[in-house]
């Protein structure tokens, strides 16, 4: 009888130790959760730089500045965030008409971005809440933000398109020239271009991205606005340098590709842009290349 009392003790502690590494893991799983609903915590200042709400987020930061950087925890998300990138640019208003419930929905998108990685500056940015970006900065929030897979904030704040945001971000460590992991080659100047920012194209170019910069479809950031028609973006670039003769992989130069969005629309607008740039082109040739 001693025996088998003995015997059941290791099986005991066996359990109890199975036990407790489950219920540990789902503490740490769940923590911000639990603290979250007895009061304050690191998701809390996410949600209230989501929101916007400049003056509770200098509150959090000032009683808890350990917070400032601390990123969403998973808690689950991951799985149903299947393309970071993509919702990411949603938050910031970047949609099709086939596709905006998730984007009117702020609980579902804070949750995606929660799920991402972000941090509160990540959080601030991508809902274009540029006051309060601006206070973690001056706080010490750091520029260098990434979502999980390894998406920076430059882009989307390029996209944004604020400068004065974009040099605090600079200011904070922020790498400018870095290429977005998931995109082909796309950098900021690209999301720029995207976005139809002439202001936050001329402020990339002066702090050394290049006008002529392609991703792995060859195109540059004149071909994405050409696409557009805007006369204020195109000049931004060409007036600085950018190459009219370059061909993406398509074998489109920006004239090619504005000749069609002319023939395409019939708008005016775009037709009177086209002929401005032929006749820049006329009067700018590009450089002759070296010869071999």
């Amino acid at each position: 009888m001693t025996t088998a009392k003995s015997e059941t003790k290791p099986a005991r502690r066996g359990l109890w130790l199975v036990v407790a590494v489950v219920v540990g893991l789902l503490a740490l799983t769940t923590w911000d959760v639990l603290r979250n609903s007895n009061g304050d915590s690191p998701a809390t200042l996410r949600r209230t730089a989501f929101d916007g709400d400049e003056a509770a987020v200098r509150r959090l930061i000032a009683a808890h500045p350990e917070w400032i950087d601390l990123s969403g925890s998973t808690n689950g998300q991951t799985a149903i965030f299947s393309s970071l990138y993509s919702k990411a640019a949603k938050a910031v208003g970047k949609t099709t008409p086939s596709s905006p419930a998730s984007v009117n929905d702020p609980d579902k998108v804070f949750l995606q971005l929660e799920g991402a990685g972000a941090t509160p500056l990540f959080h601030a940015v991508a809902r274009k809440h540029v006051g309060t970006a601006l206070a973690l900065l001056e706080a010490g929030a750091s520029g260098r933000a990434r979502l999980l897979n390894g998406h920076p904030l430059v882009p989307v704040a390029a996209y944004v398109g604020d400068t004065n945001l974009m040099a605090a971000l600079e200011k904070r460590g922020a790498n400018l020239h870095e290429p977005l992991p998931l995109k082909g080659g796309m950098t900021a100047i690209h999301e720029a271009a995207y976005a139809q920012r002439p202001e936050m194209l001329l402020f990339l170019l002066s702090r050394g991205l290049s006008v002529n910069t392609t991703n792995r479809g060859g195109v540059t950031p004149l071909h994405i606005v050409a696409g557009y028609g805007r006369m204020d973006c195109i000049q931004a670039l060409v007036t600085n340098g950018a190459d009219l003769s370059l061909r993406n992989l398509r074998g489109e130069t920006v004239l090619d590709i504005m000749r069609f969005r002319s023939m395409q629309t019939g708008n005016s607008n775009v037709m009177a842009v086209a002929t401005w740039l032929e006749a820049f082109a006329a009067t700018n040739p590009p450089p002759a290349k070296p010869a071999p």
